[in-house]
Order: C-alpha cells, then structure tokens, then sequence
C-alpha cells in the first residue's frame, strides 16, 4: 500500500510504498509490460520481484498515471517521452521508494535497513578521514546507524549519476554530516561538485536518503 507521498518541493515528490501485498496483487496493481515481465523472470528471489513491483507502483503515485519506463546504459531508469523528469527507484525488505523531479535535475534514492553487518564494511567505503569524522560529529548516535546513513548517502549519489565506474571510497567524500543531512564531496575525471543528501526514518530502523542534482556544478563537461 501506499505509505507516504511527499512533496519535497515544487518539482520533486517522493513516494514511499510498504509491501504488505502478495506477489500476484502487485503484478495486478502495476501490470508489467513484456520488457518488465521477461526481466521479473530472471530474478530467483520473491523478494526482489515484490520490491521491483513496488518501486513501480510508487513511482506511478509520483507520476499521477500510467507510464513507460526504460534504462539507460548501467541501468539508470528513465521515463519514455518524458526529457523534462528524472526519476530514481530503490526498494528493500517491506518497503520500495520513487523520487521523481520534473526539472531535468539528476536525482538518487536509496532504502536501507539498519544491520549489524554495515560494520563489517565501513572500511571499504569509507576513508579514515570519513570515518573519524563520523565518530568525531556524532559520537554519543548508533555507530550502525550512522554508517547505514553514510552508505545509503552514497548509494544514493551512484544512482543519481549512474556511473558504474564511480568507487564509493575513492570518488566520493562525506565531507558533513548531521542526523538527518550530509554532504558528499564527488570528484572524477569529469565532475566535481559537493552533492547535499537529505535523511529520514520512515519506520523505525529503516534509513531513507534522497538527493537532487545541484543546478549549479562546480566543474563538469
């Protein structure tokens, strides 16, 4: 069911779908097209068939209708006929997400769910530097908490650049943190800019992050 619809701003919504419906309703909210159906086979886990599903249908509540989505090259989704609105979708165990705005702004979502095993892997997606940041500005917050934020920040960028080749230690930096916003500093060959990410907790546990392209780059070509 629909959870949340929000209007971050005049151009950008958000919306959030819980996943409390068996497969075969999901497929009856949204009705995959043939594209869709033939990539829904090739995916082994219920779960991410349901979530697939689910970004769909709440992307359809941000778009207010039907709509054709394709993929870029690594996969970025786009919608067909549309030049004007950029979208991103994520989903995770019980809940999928869709941001969508409608000034030609890059945009990345992410859902994550606050586990133990973030710990294991801080040390490949952030630098000491990052991490003794972190600890420094917010010493006394859940350790898994805030490096589940740091990741989402993160994964939300990839998403809104698509760019397969981006490392998340190497080309991107949190330069700022606080409890419901940070900074990510990205730097490549061909772009540099610092990229404002929003946080929130739709549920207890559960991180969501968003970002919206600057309209202002630093450095691009």
């Amino acid at each position: 069911m629909l959870f949340q619809l929000t209007h971050i701003d005049p151009q950008t919504q958000i919306g959030i779908w819980q996943i409390e419906e068996p497969e075969s309703q999901l497929h009856q909210l949204y009705r995959p097209n043939t594209d869709e159906q033939n990539e829904l086979q090739t995916f082994k886990n219920e779960n991410r068939r349901k979530g697939y599903l689910a970004a769909r249908l709440a992307l359809k509540h941000c778009v207010g209708g039907d709509f054709v989505l394709k993929k870029q090259d690594f996969s970025k989704p786009y919608l067909a006929h549309r030049s004007d609105v950029e979208i991103s979708l994520t989903h995770t165990k019980g809940f999928a997400a869709a941001i969508i705005n409608a000034n030609t702004q890059k945009v990345g979502i992410d859902l994550e769910w606050v586990r133990p095993k973030i710990g294991d892997l801080k040390n490949k997606f952030l630098s000491q530097d990052e991490q003794l940041l972190l600890k420094k500005m917010l010493a006394n917050d859940n350790e898994l908490y805030v490096l589940t934020q740091a990741w989402s920040a993160k994964e939300a960028v990839y998403k809104c650049y698509g760019q397969r080749q981006l490392d998340f230690k190497k080309n991107m930096q949190v330069v700022a943190f606080s409890n419901n916003s940070c900074t990510i500093y990205l730097n490549t060959v061909n772009l540099s800019k610092n990229i404002d990410i929003c946080m929130q907790n739709p549920v207890e546990g559960l991180v969501l992050v968003w970002c919206i392209e600057p309209k202002d780059p630093c450095f691009e070509t």
